[in-house]
């Protein structure tokens, strides 16, 4: 059982007691996602109660509520399970149930956010310098980071070099460099 208490809004503050019967399916604990790849995830959780069949799993946009647009969905799995298809470096929120069965659903647990991977880059591979503008670099795009610990920085410039002896001072071809 729980004790729900409530104010009823009135002038005179009453405070309103109702004890009712809790619920008999429990709501799991502690969902995480591990070997996150560029289009997988596996999904786990803990169980909170004795009488849980399986579970229901939602996976969805980070910050889209379960009603919103469902990316993937798993129904009478068991922790952990593996979710496919999902878009590389793409930020995603999941939730999960229990199913104790004869139609008793715990409510849904999350969410839990997670990120896929990049996916790997073919070789060879050619940066086309043209595509960018010149707020832009090979590091904001295509899973590239910097992971230099120096204050260089990898860069598009387009005409003239900004500085003298610095690099190139034009490009090879087209307008950036």
């Amino acid at each position: 059982y729980k004790l729900v208490m409530w104010v009823d809004g009135t002038s005179d503050l009453s405070t309103d007691i109702c004890i009712q019967e809790g619920p008999t399916c429990f709501e799991p604990t502690d969902l995480d996602a591990a070997a996150v790849t560029d289009t997988t995830a596996e999904l786990s959780w803990m169980a909170d109660g004795t009488n849980n069949i399986d579970y229901d799993v939602v996976v969805v946009a980070d910050g889209d509520p379960i009603t919103g647009t469902q990316i993937a969905t798993a129904t009478s799995v068991q922790t952990p399970t593996t979710v496919n298809g999902l878009a590389e470096q793409t930020d995603y929120d999941f939730y999960v149930r229990a199913n104790c069965g004869n139609g008793d659903f715990s409510e849904y647990a999350g969410p839990f956010s997670f990120t896929t991977a990049c996916s790997a880059i073919s070789t060879p591979y050619f940066e086309d310098v043209e595509l960018f503008s010149t707020s832009q670099g090979p590091v904001d795009e295509n899973c590239w980071s910097d992971a230099s610990a120096t204050t260089f920085d990898w860069g598009v410039e387009q005409d003239a070099t900004p500085s003298a002896d610095t690099g190139p001072n034009a490009p090879f071809s087209g307008t950036r460099y």
